[in-house]
């Protein structure tokens, strides 16, 4: 079961609309329409809000598809790169706004301007921040296993944030000289990851990683539990970003700032968060070829889709019982020979 929430009104986080991408080399040209009036704001490409809907799509009993598990999915190159297409790019290297004048509008001809904002996103970085972002569901999925919990796979996907996450304090710092620019209004980046807390991650994976000396009463004095040091891997990542309680409208609404200049990712952990904090499920395609993480919507669920599910228990089927079929039929043809 997801969240269950009041129906109130959230900021708009949008980075722009009308995204258009261009492949550089290693990077990509990202550049998009701020929006100003409040239709262009109700219909820009906003994650939080997709996720959102997907939320009260799961409480009617529909079927979601939330555009996280977008990122978390895309593999492939192709598919990062459809993601900052729809909703723009999730780590910015560099950014600059530019005001350009727009088409005349109205019976006067009048001319209108528009502020268009250009951003690269290296695509290194794209790909370490979908990995990271895998690796955290892949191992939420895990921990929700409590004892039954697959201990090298929880071993694997911990290790594997823990080592990604080191890229973030030098983001942090070009992010920090990128406002000191002017750019964005935030004086500074509204989440914060040092280096410190690169030591703590690290601390915590020699943590999961050490093998039980065999001594039950040693362990507990020497250290953390592994399960218990992965938890603690997720909340720091997740920690990373901060929330404000801020007045929207008439109702205050804890969420991140909606200055995004410097990428989408504090929504993406903002979402996270949530699927962190709630009851629900979020489960590892048992299709083999799939692997993809979803949201778990009814007890016992183990395929993201009819597809995988059907694919996959044909695959069993034949190593089952295939294999077997096929060789009475070659020992029969055999023999009628």
């Amino acid at each position: 079961m997801m969240i269950v929430e009041r129906e109130m009104t959230y900021p708009c986080f949008i980075w722009a609309k009308d995204i258009n991408v261009r492949i550089d080399a290693q990077v990509l040209d990202v550049s998009g329409v701020k929006p100003i009036w409040p239709e262009d704001l109700g219909t820009a490409p906003d994650l939080f809000r997709s996720y959102r809907r997907d939320v009260s799509r799961f409480r009617n009993g529909q079927p979601i598809k939330g555009r996280h598990w977008q990122f978390a999915n895309a593999k492939s190159r192709h598919e990062q790169i459809q993601f900052v297409k729809q909703f723009g790019p999730v780590v910015v290297s560099s950014s600059k706004t530019e005001n350009r004048e727009g088409p005349p509008t109205g019976p006067f001809n009048i001319p209108t301007f528009e502020s268009v904002v250009l951003a690269r996103q290296n695509l290194a970085e794209l790909e370490g921040e979908q990995r990271l972002y895998r690796s955290a569901f892949v191992l939420l999925a895990e921990l929700r296993k409590g004892k039954q919990a697959n201990l090298q796979t929880v071993r694997d996907t911990a290790s594997a944030i823990a080592d990604d996450a080191g890229a973030w304090p030098a983001q942090w710092e070009r992010e920090r000289k990128l406002r000191a620019t002017g750019e964005g209004y935030l004086q500074k980046p509204d989440w914060f990851f040092g280096r410190e807390n690169v030591e703590h991650l690290q601390a915590l994976k020699w943590y999961m990683l050490r093998e039980p000396s065999g001594d039950s009463l040693r362990d507990l004095v020497v250290g953390i539990a592994p399960l218990h040091a992965a938890h603690l891997i997720l909340c720091e990542v997740i920690n990373a970003f901060q929330l404000r309680v801020n007045l929207w409208g008439d109702t205050p609404v804890e969420s991140p700032e909606i200055d995004l200049t410097g990428g989408i990712r504090p929504i993406l952990y903002f979402i996270l968060r949530r699927e962190y904090l709630r009851a629900g499920g979020v489960g590892i395609c048992r299709n083999t070829d799939c692997r993809a993480v979803f949201e778990i919507e009814r007890s016992g669920q183990q395929f993201c889709s009819d597809v995988c599910s059907r694919q996959q228990r044909q695959r069993e089927y034949w190593m089952n019982k295939g294999k077997k079929l096929r060789a009475r039929r070659l020992k029969s043809g055999r023999k009628r020979k």
